[in-house]
């Protein structure tokens, strides 16, 4: 046998030898992988609906396993234990050429009419018990399989039939769901004159329908010598590459058979492509749709995303044109701004405030373990005087048109009714407001949440003046329109009360201009987070709607004054005589940030009393830049 490898299992090397019918083991066996190995390494935990992401072992709905019999018997007179019949191309039912024929690891050599030689016979019983120790059987020496040898002849054309049912295999509701073909495959050789592609086996299966079309379900052969899911082990000296091998495609069973076909794309001949198949599955595929909510808990009004998952099964194997429609459970609509995503190569119909979502032409490309469809969804229930939190569930009822697709379980989402204090602030303060000047405010505050509310439950309005109390007194006459009156403890004017959703409580009160402080009246009113802990609000500068950091409500006024400040000097710092001129200049500047007007001007007095005793006023010397300058 030509470029024997040994495989390592557990750290142990496995050399199994068959010697004139006798089993001899070296080294430790232990079970190989099982059929829910993930490509490349790796296990998949069995999946039940509500594990998203998560593959499951597909289900087997038809298994060959050529176990129905006893000695060597050709595949043409084999019958399965459900009276499926099987057929093969005339090249690959030759017994002489070592093919066509189900063989366990105890049989004698029967002749030259089945394999030229004992040595290309004994080659086949080493890949069917390789082929037993895959399936972890308790007995490899007793597993049958199917030769497909290829030794001593002159070849054959490739992609001929390697074996194929006769006629359709009923299955057990399989209408609408994904259907895929897997095998146990083993060759030996696989080392010789790897620039040869036909000295390997290249197997590809088909489906073929009640008219005996074919259509290919991979798109690719599977080839037992290169494939990353095979194994090896050394029998009698000959090293066997093998594995159990699911196609990477899958088709949607239109009714409830179908027509198994498996074709060797290499030609035949006496260098290499020596195998052997066991254990062809028909296996349902079809991938499990999960759905969740996220968040969990919204209030009335606010978005939930809707997360559709669709996980395929463990082989990974394509599977297209999947859809369903999800009809939302009344009073759930999909949200103004649907904000349709995922990862799924699917088409997404999600209207604004449509009940229900369309999903169709899904795919899952092979290799793929998962996808997700997301849709915004939302809901303006309960009402004010319904029960709050209304729970809405989503079952596997709710959908409805399902193509290929196993259903989920529920998904809950809750929406709660909750008050919500909408401000707004102002004030009588105009350009012309100045010191001495009476400004009032007013506050109003309305509940636009859908829940009241209470007693025991108020509503907290604070009103901070710190940023009015420098340019004004407190006249300490706020009022309010309904529940108690306001209170005052400095900086902070307070309400708090019932408020049905829906109503409005309005507080005024007012202060009145003084000088001395920065020019600009402002003030902000907020619904603190934790009234029991007010704070100075955080939406400063102020911010009217909500503070984008606290999500507080808030609302502000301002007003900037005027403010003067005055210089006044003289040309001359000494005593003059008695004759002589002084000139006095004073200078008014507005330091802001408000503006005097024409209705409310700036004034200046300049008291000469002092002056006049001992000097004349010389009135053809006044004079102003600005405005007017007159002397009484």
């Amino acid at each position: 046998m030509l470029g024997a490898r040994k495989m390592r299992w557990g750290g142990a090397t496995t050399v199994v030898a068959l010697i004139a019918g006798m089993l001899v083991f070296a080294g430790l066996l232990q079970p190989p992988a099982s059929a829910s190995a993930a490509p490349g390494g790796g296990s998949f935990a069995p999946l039940v609906a509500g594990q998203p992401g998560i593959p499951s072992d597909p289900a087997v709905v038809y298994q060959e396993d050529f176990q129905n019999g006893t000695g060597i018997t050709p595949l043409t007179s084999y019958v399965s234990t459900s009276g499926v019949a099987y057929t093969a191309s005339p090249y690959w039912l030759n017994a002489a050429f070592c093919n066509g024929f189900i063989v366990d690891s105890l049989q004698a050599w029967p002749g030259t009419s089945t394999c030229t030689s004992a040595g290309n016979f004994n080659d086949t019983q080493n890949k069917a018990y390789a082929l037993g120790v895959l399936q972890g059987q308790a007995q490899p020496q007793l597993n049958r399989a199917l030769s497909t040898n290829t030794s001593d002849d002159g070849g054959a054309a490739p992609n001929q039939i390697m074996f194929a049912s006769q006629g359709q295999i009923a299955l057990p509701s399989s209408n609408g769901r994904y259907i895929t073909f897997s095998v146990d495959a083993a060759a030996t050789a696989c080392t010789y004159d790897t620039s040869n592609i036909n000295n390997q086996p290249r197997l590809r299966f088909y489906f073929r329908n009640a008219a005996g079309t074919e259509s290919p379900i991979s798109s690719s052969a599977i080839n037992p010598c290169t494939d990353p899911r095979s194994q090896q082990l050394v029998v009698n000296n000959a090293t066997v590459d093998f594995g159990q091998f699911a196609a990477n495609g899958s088709t949607m069973l239109s009714g409830s058979s179908i027509g198994l076909v498996l074709r060797n794309e290499s030609n035949g001949g006496p260098n290499g492509n020596d195998g052997a198949i066991d254990n062809i599955r028909i296996l349902d595929v079809t991938p499990q749709l999960d759905k969740a909510f996220s968040p969990t808990s919204v209030p009335v009004g606010g978005v939930s995303t809707l997360t559709f998952t669709v996980t395929n099964t463990s082989e990974l194997a394509a599977k297209a044109g999947w859809s369903f429609t999800d009809s939302l459970p009344a009073g759930l609509v999909v949200a103004n701004t649907p904000n349709v995503g995922g990862t799924c190569a699917a088409t997404t119909t999600a209207a604004a405030g449509a009940t229900s979502i369309s999903i169709a032409n899904g795919s899952l490309t092979a290799g793929q373990v998962s996808c997700t469809v997301t849709v915004d969804v939302t809901s303006s229930t309960p009402l004010p005087d319904e029960p709050s939190p209304k729970t809405y569930t989503n079952c596997a009822v709710n959908i409805t048109a399902v193509v290929g697709l196993d259903l989920p379980n529920c998904a809950s989402v809750e929406f709660f009714s909750q008050p919500e204090i909408q401000l707004t602030k102002t004030s009588n303060a105009t350009a012309d407001s100045r010191v001495g000047d009476v400004v009032e405010y007013t506050v109003t505050a309305e509940n636009v949440g859908n829940q009241d509310y209470t007693a025991s439950n108020p509503a907290v309005i604070l009103d901070d003046l710190s940023g009015v109390l420098d340019d004004a007194t407190y006249n300490g006459d706020a009022v309010s329109d309904r529940g108690g009156a306001p209170s005052y403890a400095a900086p902070l004017l307070s309400w708090s009360g019932a408020l049905d959703a829906g109503d409005t409580v309005t507080l005024t009160y007012s202060v009145t201009l003084a000088a001395g402080g920065d020019g600009t009246a402002r003030n902000v009113v907020w619904v603190p987070e934790d009234p029991s802990n007010p704070q100075t609000p955080s939406c400063d500068p102020p911010v009217d709607g909500t503070d984008p950091t606290t999500g507080e409500p808030c609302a502000f006024t301002s007003f900037p004054l005027p403010r003067l400040s005055i210089d006044k000097s003289a040309d001359r710092t000494e005593l003059p005589a008695v004759g002589d001129q002084v000139t006095y200049t004073v200078v008014v500047t507005n330091e802001g940030p408000g503006d005097y007007t024409a209705a409310a001007p700036a004034t200046s007095t300049d008291d000469l009393s002092e002056v006049l005793d001992d000097a004349t006023f010389d009135d053809a010397s006044l004079t102003s830049d600005v405005g007017t300058v007159t002397r009484t």
